[in-house]
């Protein structure tokens, strides 16, 4: 895993390709609460494993993940978590300025 994610990292921080899988993977283990393993039989090649790994990767408490990787690649894991938090955020919060919006009078 850490090679393959740190040469996606050598290109890009983060490609529009590898934002879409993160999200992808994001909704099918949060959304729609499907456990790792089983998403993992699902994944077509390297750059979806890598992609839910790094998703999985969101259970593990920050200061563990300090000794599981190399600082290169834990950089890239934490680039990637702060934008899916970000993307998540930003969309939970886009919802309910709208419901606000659409339920008070002005």
């Amino acid at each position: 895993m850490n090679t393959s994610i740190h040469t996606l990292n050598q290109k890009s921080p983060l490609s529009a390709s590898m934002k879409r899988l993160l999200l992808h993977w994001y909704s099918q283990k949060f959304i729609y609460k499907r456990n790792t393993s089983e998403l993992m039989k699902t994944t077509c090649d390297a750059r979806n494993r890598n992609a839910l790994s790094i998703v999985a990767l969101l259970d593990v408490e920050p200061a563990l993940m300090v000794g599981l990787m190399d600082s290169k690649t834990l950089e890239f894991v934490q680039t990637c978590h702060a934008y899916l938090i970000s993307a998540v955020l930003g969309n939970a919060l886009i919802k309910e300025d709208l419901y606000i919006a659409e339920h008070t009078s002005v």
